[in-house]
């Protein structure tokens, strides 16, 4: 159940305006949602909202009743284009509740449909305790969401939304052409996995790696990542964080792990790990210069996000120039 609401003052959150409702809304589940099949569908959820139920136990169908997870499918209200991170965190008078991130099994780069992968499961020790966090780009995504309980869980649980908005690092600019972006040789042994998006915040197919391989022009040992691919002018994001970072698009060719779980839907990004205090440090490398970025990760399912300009090889911008001022030239006879 979701009622329209007057919305608050507008709240600057990193660098994008967020609208802040005046009063959030509540979702309430409904038994058998025990499956994906069966989730309770909630759309245009904003920070705030809260989702309420009552669950006593993990099982799933063909099980049914209170013994049973609650799955949702939930769908965000879309905000100005950025980077948004999105938590989910779970309050009730008996705790002892589990929330996870559902997602889609892989195989050696081949996606399995109608599966049910955990992509990322809340914990008690975390701060705050049994959160789930993701990544989204203000396009509206949507997710399937699982709390499940145990005999103790008697009261209702609640789950808020919250959001804050990310502000990504500068990584510099960089000519047109091969780039590559690489966790290796930077002194430490972190199992890194990173992706590539435009300028719009859509992931680019193939932009992405977890381990490296010799095929993609690494040595093939280590779990950290390497990622040679040919960038045309414009402005690029990179995601970086600990394995598996998840997004919906399968890995590449030249991953040498490629059966990592991704996300059922596009437009949200997101790490499984409860890891946290690590370092990611990496380098991009263009045709004439390398840089070396400090990164860590933080917290648990933390995620880095930093962006690049790509420019034209300077011969072509002397093309370029050359074609304009024959252009005005035909213009003035």
């Amino acid at each position: 159940m979701n009622s329209a609401r007057p919305f608050g003052l507008l709240t600057c959150l990193g660098a994008v305006l967020v609208a802040v409702p005046a009063m959030a809304a509540d979702f309430y589940e409904s038994e058998d949602n025990n499956n994906k099949m069966q989730a309770n569908a909630f759309g245009g959820l904003v920070a705030g909202d809260r989702i309420l139920g009552v669950t006593t136990g993990a099982l799933v169908y063909p099980n049914s009743g209170l013994a049973t997870a609650d799955y949702f499918k939930l769908s965000l209200a879309g905000l100005n284009s950025g980077i948004y991170r999105h938590r989910l965190v779970i309050d009730s008078n008996t705790p002892g509740h589990t929330g996870s991130i559902r997602g889609l099994t892989q195989t050696n780069g081949v996606i399995n449909t109608s599966t049910d992968a955990l992509l990322q499961q809340s914990s008690a020790s975390t701060n705050p305790s049994r959160f789930n966090q993701w990544y989204g780009f203000g396009k509206g995504e949507s997710l399937y969401y699982r709390v499940a309980g145990q005999s103790s869980t008697t009261d209702e649980y609640r789950v808020r939304l919250e959001t804050v908005a990310v502000t990504p690092m500068n990584l510099g600019s960089y000519m047109a052409g091969q780039i590559v972006i690489s966790t290796m040789n930077q002194n430490h042994s972190t199992d890194t996995d990173l992706w590539v998006y435009d300028s719009s915040f859509s992931a680019l197919p193939g932009f992405g790696n977890d381990k490296n391989s010799i095929l993609g022009g690494g040595t093939g040992v280590g779990d950290q990542s390497r990622l040679a691919r040919t960038y045309a002018p414009g402005r690029y994001y990179v995601a970086l964080s600990t394995s598996n970072l998840a997004n919906s698009l399968a890995s590449p060719a030249d991953d040498d792990y490629r059966s990592g779980a991704v996300t059922d839907f596009p437009d949200m990004i997101l790490n499984g790990g409860t890891d946290a205090g690590l370092r990611l440090t990496f380098s991009i490398s263009g045709l004439n210069d390398s840089n070396t970025f400090s990164a860590h990760k933080g917290a648990p399912y933390d995620v880095f996000f930093g962006t690049f300009n790509v420019v034209p090889e300077p011969a072509s911008m002397a093309a370029l120039g050359l074609g304009v001022a024959a252009l005005l030239r035909r213009k003035r006879k």
